[in-house]
């Protein structure tokens, strides 16, 4: 009898919360959401559970009840979306000069959005480094965020390499007490051959991006399925 009760509470607690997430609507198809952890693209909303697609084109079913009184992220409900990363310098380069050089090559890209505009700045400076915060800002109806971060990633690290400021290497080397020195028991490595100029960095099709790849499947999916979600309801 305790188990019925449960099984008919968690039930009545999942119908209840489908109810009013169809009311509210605080996601539609295919949009790119995050709940309680779990990402992916919105696929339907039963009477029991929301299921997505993940981004490795998973189904992920989360019960209706979790997802009412969870925290949800929706990643298409405004299109303009930040990325963020970190780099880091040469401690003894000109750090103004460098951040404005990341700066300049981000906003230079044809994918970056000029409002809310690029912003780089120092974060943290130690003995190994400097670090520079890059953030910029995508259309996500018109840039993959995954492919757009990626190319902003390489196209800043190559310009500040061509402007001969170096990135600093994290390998460090123990040496311990008796040992002698370690250097001398490692086989000899070649030298590293001459660099030579970088070509011109390409940018790649940043509509090519893995979130996007999956608004296909989710249509595919909901042709013939019914479930609460509506294109055209109001929004909470």
């Amino acid at each position: 009898g305790l188990a019925i009760g449960f099984a008919v509470r968690d039930t009545v607690e999942n119908f209840v919360a489908s109810v009013m997430l169809s009311l509210r609507q605080p996601f539609r198809p295919n949009d790119l959401v995050e709940i309680e952890g779990d990402s992916g693209r919105v696929v339907r909303l039963t009477s029991r559970a929301t299921i997505l697609l993940s981004l490795d084109g998973n189904h992920i079913r989360i019960p209706n009840s979790t997802v009412f009184k969870g925290r949800i992220v929706n990643y298409s409900r405004n299109p303009a979306r930040r990325f963020v990363f970190d780099i880091g310098i040469d401690p003894d380069a000109d750090l103004e000069a460098t951040r404005k050089l990341a700066q300049d090559t981000l906003e230079g890209l044809p994918f970056v959005l000029g409002e809310p505009e690029a912003l780089v700045w120092i974060e943290t400076i130690s003995e190994a480094g400097a670090v520079l915060r890059v953030t910029g800002w995508i259309d996500q109806n018109e840039t993959g965020f995954v492919t757009a971060r990626s190319d902003a990633i390489r196209l800043v690290k190559a310009a500040i390499e061509a402007a001969g400021v170096s990135i600093p290497d994290t390998t460090y080397r123990i040496r311990l007490e008796g040992m002698g020195d370690p250097a001398k028991s490692l086989p000899q490595t070649r030298a590293r051959p001459e660099s030579r100029p970088a070509a011109e960095p390409e940018t790649h099709d940043a509509r090519q991006s893995e979130e996007n790849a999956l608004i296909p499947l989710v249509d595919a999916e909901r042709e013939d399925a019914d479930d609460l979600l509506r294109r055209n309801a109001p929004q909470e």
